[in-house]
């Protein structure tokens, strides 16, 4: 089925050339016979003239029947050229893409390890979280010892004297704080050379008493070494005894638990004010303590007087930097 056509097409050439030779034979025969001629030329040249034609005019047949009967025959007579075009076009075009496609390999390729670096990253930031969510667990589940700026020490230190002096007397104190940590599952004290320097300097640089306090860096949990750092300043005297602290207006006609509130925050202002002019507190952070009583007292004295009271907080004795807050209530009736 597939050469069905050729072989007509050749049979039919075959068959037409057979005969285009046969006639021209035979008029070459004819005109050779006869001795006829053919535009004035001799016989014989007249007969290579038909047998010349009959060849030509095989050639030209065959072709005419080729050009008619195969459209690829058509194309390659006439159209050779622009197929070849075509053919070189079509190659540059798929040149281009492949060119283009293996660009877009690369690419991907390029695109697939950054990928793999991205999950590589990914995996290890992952596993960081990981890590740090369990060690916060585990920071939370411990119970805090210190606190971040809580006293740890506070006391008086001669100043004035040899460097050598200080440091030794310094180190002391930080050894016995470190055997008293040691009850709360703290490891070791941790000191900051140029902290512990500084403050050796200025001990032994000022004259006098100098308020030596040792406090806690930061939060510090069980197991945790314990950072501390220093602060030390003159122990200045910031009240006398019977100075007045502040003074408040309190009514006799107010119920006994009001007056005894009202008593109370004239305290904490005192203490306050006492805060902001140098008294520090001591390692539990407490400034001074009042007893009940006392403010039971005064404040029966206020209500059984049935009127207005001033009432002025005194210094009981002369406080010092150092403190404790010892005050002493001063009713006018």
């Amino acid at each position: 089925m597939m050469y069905g056509f050729a072989i007509q097409v050749i049979l039919v050439l075959i068959l037409l050339s057979g005969l285009i030779a046969f006639v021209g034979n035979r008029i070459g025969r004819f005109f050779g016979k006869r001795r006829l001629s053919l535009f004035n030329l001799r016989p014989r040249h007249t007969a290579t003239i038909f047998t010349i034609g009959s060849g030509i005019l095989i050639t030209l047949l065959t072709f005419t029947t080729l050009f008619f009967m195969s459209r690829d025959v058509r194309i390659a007579l006439f159209g050779l050229d622009n197929l070849k075009l075509s053919i070189q076009q079509n190659r540059e075009e798929l040149d281009k893409t492949k060119s283009e496609l293996q660009k877009q390999i690369n690419e991907l390729n390029a695109l697939k390890k950054n990928l793999e670096v991205v999950q590589q990253e990914k995996y290890e930031l992952e596993l960081l979280r990981n890590n740090l969510k369990q060690e916060i667990d585990i920071q939370k589940s411990k119970e805090v010892i210190f606190n971040a700026n809580q006293p740890i020490f506070i006391d008086l230190i001669e100043g004035g004297r040899n460097a050598l002096v200080e440091e030794n007397e310094v180190k002391d104190i930080l050894s016995k704080i470190d055997q008293d940590v040691k009850k709360y599952k703290v490891k070791d004290i941790e000191v900051s050379k140029q902290d512990f320097d500084s403050a050796i300097s200025y001990l032994s640089s000022t004259q006098g008493n100098i308020v030596l306090r040792i406090i806690s860096s930061k939060n510090v949990v069980v197991g945790e070494n314990l950072p501390v750092k220093f602060s030390v300043s003159k122990n200045k005297l910031i009240y006398k005894k019977g100075d007045e602290i502040l003074r408040t207006v309190i009514s006799g006609k107010l119920s006994q638990a009001a007056i005894e509130q009202k008593l109370k925050n004239l305290i904490s202002s005192a203490r306050m004010d006492a805060s902001n002019k140098g008294v520090l507190p001591n390692v539990s952070g407490a400034l001074g303590s009042v007893s009940y009583s006392d403010i039971f007292n005064v404040a029966t004295k206020i209500k059984a007087a049935n009127s207005l009271a001033n009432v002025i907080v005194m210094a009981d004795s002369d406080i010092y930097s150092i403190g404790p807050l010892k005050i002493s209530f001063k009713v006018e009736l």
